[in-house]
């Protein structure tokens, strides 16, 4: 390895090191959401992780120092990326010390730093290379999850043909996934690429009729991706979506001024009758939706999962409580895997865990200024019924945040 890496540094001193830099990024953003924990031994997007480490670490130093950041220096950069790298290394130690499978916390572990790197390359490129990257990472992953629509609808029908599929109604698409064990964590992705895109347009007003996507395109993009979203069959992402429109129409970077009425603005009974209407279909709407779920196996597991996490910590010892059970362990404990992002981690990751990862989300809607609420809200409303701990996609998608908000002022040169 030593060799490798002097034999790398020698060569970029003789090449050019932007180079470097733009393969990493290229190996790294874009397939961000290939991923596959059931058909295939280990994600795709986890090799070219590490691809991107082999690109990078040679030239890490000197592109700092060649390319100064003209709103923030290396430092500053690396300063705010300490938190990402202290949660990715004690989540690492914790989940060693009680001697946890490597496999169950590589994911854990990794997802994080995918936004560590990406800021580290993106904030070393033109403005307009940033923006590249940012349309290829879309148009690849709605690619990718029109492809897993395909692959887990043509499974579903063969395994029913086959005679292996044994549930019943739609049931029977739902776990038949090639990136996931169920559909519902594909609905994780699909949320929250829709608002990624949602924040991406608002963001980029100024894109030319000949950049790679086009208003158009990104129009078909969400048409695709909600018409995905719907074949998923997950109720708690359907949910979710309805609340993140919501949150984007009335209050994301609004500062509340849409309740604010002037004496003369006309359109404000129109505002209180659209509001009262909403109100009470969302009423009617959550009655309903009670009425026909309150007995589904689903809806009532996540009673019981609750239940059971309170009666393991009753007779939990200390290690379990701090350190947690391990990754992927809780099923062991609970009879059933906890499907739910904040309760994995305070139950698999224990306190330590769960510390750290409220801490990790401050520290993105910090650096953001608000502006990861678009996607945390409906994200995390849905992981509360259904959660996976490996998401690059999500990591990746904060990072371009991280850089428009800290170098807006920047445009043409990071």
């Amino acid at each position: 390895m030593k060799a490798y890496y002097t034999k790398m540094r020698e060569a970029a001193g003789t090449r050019n090191r932007q180079w470097f830099i733009q393969t990493a990024a290229f190996l790294l953003i874009p397939l961000a959401g290939l991923t596959s924990h059931t058909w295939l031994p280990f994600p795709p997007n986890l090799l070219l992780f590490f691809l991107s480490l082999l690109c990078i670490f040679p030239v890490f130093d000197s592109a700092f120092a060649e390319n100064p950041l003209r709103n923030q220096n290396a430092t500053t950069v690396l300063r705010d990326l300490r938190l990402v790298f202290l949660f990715s290394f004690s989540l690492f130690f914790s989940q060693y010390y009680i001697d946890a499978p490597f496999r169950s916390m590589i994911g854990v572990v990794v997802a994080p730093l995918f936004f560590a790197v990406s800021v580290l390359v993106l904030s070393q490129l033109p403005f307009e290379t940033v923006q590249k990257l940012g349309r290829k990472f879309i148009f690849y992953s709605v690619i990718i999850l029109i492809a897993e629509c395909i692959l887990r609808y043509s499974y579903s029908i063969y395994t029913v043909y086959n005679g292996t599929n044994y549930y019943l109604g739609f049931y029977r698409v739902k776990f038949c996934s090639p990136m996931y064990v169920t559909s519902n964590a594909v609905a994780l992705q699909i949320v929250a690429l829709y608002f990624f895109i949602l924040w991406w347009i608002s963001n980029n007003k100024n894109e030319g009729r000949n950049t790679f996507l086009t208003k158009k395109d990104y129009f078909w993009a969400r048409i695709i991706l909600i018409g995905l979203l719907i074949l998923t069959f997950s109720r708690a992402a359907w949910i979710a979506f309805v609340i993140g429109l919501l949150y984007k129409h009335f209050f994301y970077q609004k500062s509340f001024r849409w309740l604010r009425f002037a004496r003369h603005d006309e359109t404000r009974n129109l505002k209180l009758i659209f509001l009262a209407i909403a109100a009470i279909l969302c009423i009617i709407g959550l009655v309903f939706m009670y009425q026909k779920i309150r007995f589904d196996d689903s809806f009532v597991s996540k009673f019981f999962i609750l239940n059971q996490t309170i009666s393991f910590y009753k007779q939990a010892n200390w290690t379990s409580v701090l350190f947690g059970v391990g990754f992927l362990k809780s099923t062991e404990f609970l009879g059933i895997y906890a499907h739910n992002y904040f309760l994995i981690f305070l139950m698999e990751g224990g306190l330590i865990g769960f510390i750290l990862l409220c801490a990790l989300l401050v520290f993105f809607l910090k650096k953001t200024k608000g502006q990861a609420w678009i996607i945390f809200i409906p994200f995390f409303l849905q992981a509360m019924s259904e959660a996976v701990t490996y998401m690059p996609y999500l990591f990746v998608s904060v990072a371009f945040m991280y850089i428009y908000t800290n170098f807006s002022s920047t445009k043409t040169s990071l």
